[in-house]
């Protein structure tokens, strides 16, 4: 008896549920700001179910994607309240991020299979049709940025598609005046996928249509998207208030202050390091531009020496046969 009355003391201070882990507790109420919930999905996308079961997959979603009424919850905000979470901002950095990787990924693919593949081997008039249809493809991405930037999305996702439609077209100009004798393998704009000349129509059509390509196609879709609305960043540590007013309602111990403020100076780290990371990647590629124009250049100055060399031996060889 006595063991039943205090249990039922702490019962009525601390809740019935307090041995039970957060996420079984049946009267817990969730907001879309706790730190459990996956933000990404609130702000409208993830792309770790975008590249789920892919060779691509991220892994699991960084929180809980449920109930769904904590997703109307968000809906429901006003902009400008949206704004003071950040919550869209994060979500253009993350996938920035991945567009990044994925970027890097297709250019070490495509110096590698670029080797095998010399565009030399094509015949003029497509090599020319070619280098046409990638300055096109710049041009097209380049307006769609700055269109992006300006706000205007329609037209910004409509030139970015584009685009990927021309370079569709580009491979399967290249895929078809390939020496018919010769394997030759192209590697995809979008997804990084590696499609090869003897691929026939159905191939590809398969390579396009998996979630490999479609799931890099909503990320880049919905990257153009967000940069079109340029959200800002958010204020610093809303969302905690926002957790930390609901603990205090609910007679818990709220996290201090510096705390809070550590987490917002690893976040300002974590932007900074991604910016470094980004501008010295931008200082590496110009110096192995100008490291390979050296040595192109060293190479002609070393054929012009050997060529001065061997006009010297010549001279050398013809003074002895007069003096014999």
């Amino acid at each position: 008896m006595a063991y039943d009355a205090i249990r039922a003391q702490m019962d009525a201070l601390m809740g019935a549920e307090r041995d039970v882990p957060e996420e079984q507790k049946k009267n817990l109420t969730l907001h879309f700001y706790d730190e459990e919930v996956d933000k990404l999905w609130l702000a409208g996308f993830s792309p770790h179910d975008a590249l789920s079961n892919t060779k691509s997959d991220i892994g699991p979603p960084p929180g809980r994607q449920e109930p769904l009424s904590l997703k109307h919850e968000w809906d429901a905000l006003p902009k400008e309240e949206k704004d003071k979470y950040g919550y869209e901002y994060d979500l253009k950095v993350e996938l920035e991020k991945h567009i990044e990787q994925m970027e890097a990924k297709i250019k070490r693919t495509k110096e590698r299979v670029e080797v095998q593949n010399p565009l030399e081997r094509l015949p003029p008039e497509v090599a020319e049709q070619v280098a046409m249809m990638e300055t096109e493809i710049r041009k097209l991405q380049t307006e769609s940025e700055t269109l992006g930037e300006e706000g205007d999305v329609d037209q910004s996702l409509a030139l970015h598609n584009e685009a990927a439609e021309i370079e569709k077209k580009r491979g399967d100009l290249v895929r078809s005046a390939a020496p018919p004798n010769e394997k030759q393998q192209f590697v995809c704009e979008t997804s990084g996928l590696i499609y090869s000349s003897t691929d026939n129509d159905a191939r590809i059509r398969d390579l396009q249509s998996g979630r490999q390509f479609i799931g890099w196609k909503k990320i880049r879709d919905h990257l153009v998207k967000l940069r079109a609305m340029n959200p800002p960043r958010g204020e610093r540590g809303y969302a905690r208030s926002k957790i930390n007013a609901d603990r205090e309602a609910n007679g818990e111990k709220v996290e201090d202050s510096g705390r809070e403020k550590g987490r917002d100076r690893s976040r300002d780290r974590g932007d900074r390091d991604r910016d470094r990371d980004r501008d010295r990647e931008r200082h590496d590629r110009g110096r192995d531009s100008r490291r390979d124009y050296n040595r192109s250049d060293s190479r002609r100055s070393d054929g012009r020496r050997d060529e001065g060399r061997r006009d010297d031996r010549r001279d050398d060889r013809r003074d002895s046969d007069r003096r014999r």
